[in-house]
């Protein structure tokens, strides 16, 4: 089982998004300038496009559901407020080409679908990529007995 944010919830899409993330963080460090330092990277990291909406299904429809009864994000930060947004105005785009379709549905498709950015603080991308080297720094030692 994976591990559980800072609020006690399972994020699904964890490793995969990870996985964007490291994709991301390497093309950056290939293509910074010399003069570029690790804040900048970070900074360019996070604005870069990303493979789908960080956030599950289930959480984006609960949140677009309450945007469209009225309800107020404002509670949320920045950047989760930006994101929804976003994903609010591209199912209202759906919904009025598809007025039949489910909500659900057509979350599902603007969440999987690409997302202009990440959605997070460079500050946040900074601590997965140490995370996701630590842990590949402790699979190296774990395979190194077996190397010998």
């Amino acid at each position: 089982m994976g591990r559980r944010g800072k609020k006690g919830r399972f994020f699904e899409y964890r490793d995969e998004r990870n996985a964007d993330l490291l994709r991301v963080f390497k093309e950056c460090i290939l293509s910074a300038l010399p003069t570029d330092g690790m804040c900048q990277i970070y900074r360019k990291m996070v604005s870069q496009k990303s493979k789908r909406f960080w956030v599950s299904e289930e959480q984006a429809r609960k949140v677009v559901s309450y945007m469209m009864k009225g309800g107020d994000i404002s509670y949320m930060s920045d950047n989760k407020q930006k994101m929804f947004a976003e994903i609010y105005h591209r199912v209202s785009k759906l919904q009025d080409q598809y007025p039949e379709a489910l909500l659900y549905l057509l979350v599902e498709e603007v969440v999987s679908s690409e997302a202009p950015c990440f959605y997070m603080t460079p500050e946040s991308a900074k601590v997965i990529i140490s995370q996701i080297k630590k842990r590949c720094y402790e699979q190296r030692l774990r395979l190194l007995p077996f190397l010998r």
